[in-house]
């Protein structure tokens, strides 16, 4: 087995990052100046998107998810959130 096998499909994997985190409030800085972008308002605030990644936070900050397969479904996700057709 490589260092960049995929466990789950069996190819070769992007090469895992260590993910970047941010305080509260930095992030809420880049929400306010519109840099991140929530999932949507309300229920999925917890999800931003910022930097050409999703975010997930917490009470103590906020932590990048770098795989990028969740990060397209997360994009497919708002879209449809978005768009109102939650079940295409």
């Amino acid at each position: 087995m490589t260092e960049n096998f995929h466990p789950a499909t069996g190819d070769a994997a992007e090469p895992v990052r260590t993910p970047r985190t941010l305080t509260p409030e930095e992030m809420l800085e880049y929400i306010d100046n519109g840099g991140a972008v929530p999932l949507n308002s309300g229920r999925h605030d917890m999800f931003l998107r910022y930097d050409g990644s999703w975010w997930i936070g917490d009470a103590i900050g906020f932590t990048e998810i770098t795989d990028i397969e969740q990060n397209a479904r997360l994009d497919r996700w708002r879209q449809r959130l978005s768009d109102g057709a939650l079940w295409s």
